[in-house]
C-alpha cells in the first residue's frame, strides 16, 4: 500500500495532490499515487518521490495483511504535526519537553 498521503501530511501540507503537482507531478500522476491501492510505481516515479520527500523508497510503502507477518515493519503510524502536538501547551511545559529532549540526546551520545 502506497502511503504517500503520510509523508505529504508529515510535511504538514493539506493538499497532497497540489503539493505533487507544485513539485513536478501531473494531475493525473498525483491522483493515481494517492491511491493507496494502487498496484505499481514505475522505478522512475519512486526515484522521483524519494527525491522529493527525502526518503527510502520503503518508506513509501505500507503493508496491510496478516498481523503476525514480518512485513507489518513496513507500517507507519499516522503522524502528528508538532504544532498539533504542542498545541494548548504553556511555555514552562514545552521548555520542559525541550529539557526532557535534550536530555535524550544527550543520553543517546554516550
Amino acid at each position: 500500500m502506497l502511503t504517500i498521503a503520510r509523508l505529504v501530511k508529515m510535511r504538514s501540507k493539506q493538499r497532497p495532490q497540489v503539493y505533487l503537482m507544485m513539485h513536478g507531478f501531473t494531475r493525473d500522476e498525483a491522483r493515481s499515487l494517492l491511491n493507496p491501492q494502487l498496484s505499481a510505481v514505475k522505478l522512475s516515479t519512486q526515484l522521483r518521490l524519494c527525491n522529493l520527500f527525502s526518503c527510502y523508497p520503503n518508506d513509501l510503502f505500507g503493508y496491510q495483511g496478516s498481523t503476525s507477518s514480518h512485513l507489518n515493519g513496513l507500517n507507519h503510524d499516522d503522524p502528528t504535526g508538532i504544532d498539533d502536538m504542542l498545541e494548548g501547551l504553556s511555555p514552562d511545559e514545552i521548555a520542559e519537553l525541550k529539557r526532557l529532549a535534550d536530555e535524550q540526546r544527550r543520553k543517546k551520545g554516550k
